[in-house]
């Protein structure tokens, strides 16, 4: 994976929105991106995707695509269940404290 400024500085192109215009290579494919997040931040997630590929069974390419697909899925779906879990947890806190310092 590379990530390259089309230009270097704050001169990078900018869409009609402000977002910068990267292009960067992910799995072999050339892609044209347009962002709001830094060179770094697009990096970290290539790199992400490029590892949890990696570490995947030898199949085929769109086969090995899919199961990536169902694996981001299932931590995305995961991460949201905690979240929701974690807000219930801080209302009912949230709840508590309230009710206390009513009760002061």
């Amino acid at each position: 994976m590379v990530l390259e400024k089309q230009e270097e500085q704050d001169s990078t192109p900018r869409d009609n929105k402000g977002k910068k215009v990267y292009s960067l290579t992910l799995f072999g494919q050339q892609l044209e991106i347009k962002t709001e997040h830094s060179p770094e931040y697009i990096n970290k997630i290539v790199n992400y995707l490029e590892e949890k590929f990696a570490s995947l069974p030898s199949l085929p390419f769109i086969k090995k695509m899919l199961l990536l697909l169902l694996e981001l899925t299932d931590e995305l779906l995961q991460e949201k269940e905690k979240k929701k879990i974690w807000e219930k947890k801080l209302d009912n806190l949230i709840s508590l404290l309230s009710d206390n310092s009513t009760s002061l």
